[in-house]
């Protein structure tokens, strides 16, 4: 009988195709009342006639996150680059402790316990472990959605408080000229004044193509990001977000520089001659190709060093020049909008510094007028 009462629950229990091994295979699952199992039963005998079944409560939560991530990606929930990464480190963050071989329908709140308790004695950052099991809660959720699960256990669980924000590195205004005055010596070193005059991302810098230029306006249209597929190989995708799509006025000197740039990759595309490959990108490789993250980081730490300047990764361009903005008035709006930011909020948040600054002199100013 596929549906039976066994003390205070409900049991469904339907046969399965047999194993590799010829052995009988079974599904079985508990349930508080008949009418949850007896849909619980319709929705297997349904899904074992289409062929589409999977037993996810025999799964473990490894196995189970693994397929969670490669199918939100099929269904386009996420981008490539981010079910490239989240599998990358999926291994690392489960695979070496026992939650990860723990039965989804074994799984119990005092297991992702022990597991934050392992994630922080392996010295991984409080940050890190609420972003995983944020990823790990999506997936119970989903699980109890489709009716594999009866709860989510993991939003039982908190995960540990972060200890502190990680502080943003911000540079001084002659920090920032002494590194582009190195930068502007070096073969492409316009693309980090191009970062530092626009605030937009690296991964952005590196996909732009000639095409989301307009001289006339002067405008750059912030279109496409460097990311990379489900096999880990370098392309030109979406931007970090919808709102990361956006267009930036120009500033004059830097539409004349990159005027003058152009020309100069005329000429480094004739001296390629056969070996270009024509991808119409402002800041190509000498062959044309797209240019790796590591490339362009080298390139970073060599100016930087030159500069005088400690260590910081790039993502300091943009930090410097959203903390330019605000500090010379520029409306926190405005800034969200250059930035690209999903709201106003992340960048208050973000840059709180500056606004308790710009709260603070204006305060003082108040008191100097009605004084």
């Amino acid at each position: 009988m596929p549906v039976f009462e066994r003390g205070r629950s409900w049991v469904v229990k339907v046969e399965l195709p047999r194993k590799a091994d010829g052995s009988r295979n079974y599904y079985w699952k508990s349930w508080p009342t008949e009418a949850e199992a007896r849909q619980d039963e319709h929705r297997v005998l349904a899904e074992l006639a289409e062929r589409r079944f999977v037993n996810a409560e025999r799964m473990t939560v490894l196995e189970y996150l693994r397929r969670f991530i490669q199918m939100r990606q099929a269904r386009g929930e996420v981008s490539a680059s981010t079910s490239y990464h989240h599998l990358l480190w999926l291994p690392k963050r489960f695979a070496p402790f026992d939650l990860a071989g723990v039965r989804l329908c074994d799984l119990e709140p005092e297991h992702i316990e022990q597991w934050h308790l392992d994630l922080i004695e392996a010295g991984y950052a409080r940050t890190t472990i609420q972003v995983t099991h944020q990823l790990l809660s999506a997936a119970l959720n989903q699980a109890v959605e489709r009716k594999r699960l009866y709860q989510n256990v993991a939003a039982l669980v908190q995960p540990p408080k972060a200890i502190r924000q990680r502080k943003i590195v911000v540079w001084s205004p002659a920090d920032a000229q002494a590194f582009l005055d190195v930068a502007d010596r070096e073969p492409d070193g316009l693309l980090w004044r191009m970062l530092l005059s626009t605030a937009i991302r690296i991964g952005e810098g590196l996909a732009l193509s000639w095409d989301d230029v307009d001289f006339e306006g002067p405008r750059l249209y912030i279109r496409r990001s460097r990311t990379v597929n489900e096999r880990g190989a370098a392309v030109i995708g979406t931007t970090k977000t919808p709102e990361s799509q956006r267009y930036l006025m120009i500033p004059p000197g830097l539409a004349a520089r990159l005027r003058e740039h152009r020309i100069s990759q005329h000429q480094l595309r004739l001296a390629a001659g056969p070996a270009w490959e024509h991808h119409n990108l402002i800041f190509p490789t000498p062959t044309g190709r797209l240019k790796s993250y590591t490339v362009a980081r080298k390139q970073f730490h060599r100016i930087r060093e030159a500069a005088g300047i400690a260590y910081c990764t790039p993502h300091a361009l943009r930090h410097t020049a959203a903390t330019m903005l605000l500090a010379r008035g520029v409306p926190a709006k405005i800034v969200s909008e250059i930035l690209g930011h999903r709201s106003i909020q992340t960048t208050l948040d973000l840059y709180a510094h500056v606004t308790d600054e710009m709260q603070r002199d204006g305060l003082a100013e108040l008191e100097r007028l009605i004084s």
